[in-house]
C-alpha cells in the first residue's frame, strides 16, 4: 500500500515538474532554451513514474515479516549520513579536493 501511494506521488510531483517546465522557451537542441533541460527532466521522470506506478498496482502488495531494520542495513546508513554530515562541514574550510 505504501509502495502504491509513494508511486502516485512521485507521479504527481513529476507532472507538475513537468508542466511548470513548459512554460519556459524551450528552445532547439542546438540552442536549448530555459526549459529545455526541464522539459527532458520531467518527460523522463513523469515516464518513469508511471512505469512505477503500474507496476505497483499491478503487484500485490508486499507483506512485511519483521519491524525494523537489520543491524547491517542500519549501519550502512549510519556511515552514509555521517559521511554525508562530514563532507558539509569540512567543505567551506577544505574545499572540494579535501572534502
Amino acid at each position: 500500500m505504501t509502495e502504491r501511494l509513494v508511486a502516485l506521488v512521485v507521479a504527481a510531483a513529476s507532472g507538475t515538474y513537468l508542466l511548470n517546465g513548459l512554460a519556459l522557451p524551450v528552445g532547439t537542441t542546438a540552442r536549448p532554451g530555459a526549459g529545455f533541460f526541464p522539459l527532458a527532466i520531467g518527460a523522463f521522470g513523469a515516464v518513469m513514474a508511471l512505469v512505477w506506478t503500474v507496476a505497483a498496482f499491478r503487484r500485490a502488495p508486499a507483506v512485511a515479516t519483521e519491524p525494523g531494520i537489520s543491524g547491517e542495513a542500519r549501519g550502512r546508513v549510519v556511515a552514509t549520513a555521517a559521511a554525508l554530515i562530514g563532507f558539509c562541514v569540512l567543505l567551506p574550510w577544505a574545499g572540494y579536493p579535501a572534502a
